[in-house]
């Protein structure tokens, strides 16, 4: 396990935010680490996700699950781990944050909301953080920044404890994808685009 994974873990357990499954949640994460590292999932036909629960394989899958029945696995295992049996990666690149019209990159800002819960909004400057938003044209995934996630009512709910581990840069920092659709609606911090 890697640094950052003992990090979540201590996180899981001491976060009064996990509670009452932090401590299954870190109990899963360690299960799963251990099988990835001792190769347990090598030679499985059995299928491409693995569900783990209490510290133990429950269930195999053959592919990954819709966000409705993600969130079903969380109501009738709270805590459980869900992750692919081959760790999954995504490459990162670096852009610069300025106006660029040549490159098609913007700064911006982005309001980010819950589809179940309207009054679970938040709203991030380009500037916050000293974090600069970039919209890049060209990219197969949308980054939100974790402290955004942080400053939602809850930064538990809508997300997968499970991550993708980043490639290029920002190499072995770990994305969580959202669990459900979010709604997306980005601006200059006066005019905004309509939610999508």
């Amino acid at each position: 396990m890697t640094e950052y994974d003992h990090h979540d873990i201590f996180y899981y357990i001491t976060d009064p935010e996990w509670d009452p499954v932090g401590e299954e949640v870190a109990t899963n994460t360690i299960a799963y680490h251990r099988l990835i590292e001792s190769e347990a999932f090598r030679d499985k036909p059995e299928g491409t996700h693995v569900l783990i629960v209490h510290g133990k394989v429950l269930n195999y899958y053959e592919k990954d699950v819709s966000w409705e029945e993600y969130e079903e696995l969380e109501k009738k295992y709270p805590g459980k781990y869900f992750a692919p049996i081959t760790e999954k990666t995504v490459l990162l690149r670096r852009f610069s944050a300025n106006d660029d019209t040549i490159r098609k990159e913007w700064q911006v800002n982005i309001c980010l909301r819950s589809t179940v819960n309207v009054f679970n909004e938040e709203r991030m400057a380009s500037i916050d953080n000293g974090f600069r938003m970039v919209i890049d044209t060209g990219s197969s995934m949308t980054t939100i920044p974790f402290f955004l996630r942080q400053r939602l009512q809850s930064s538990r709910e809508g997300w997968k404890t499970e991550y993708i581990t980043a490639t290029g840069y920002g190499e072995g920092i770990r994305l969580f994808q959202a669990s459900r659709p979010w709604l997306v609606c980005i601006g200059n911090g006066n005019n905004w685009s309509n939610w999508f």
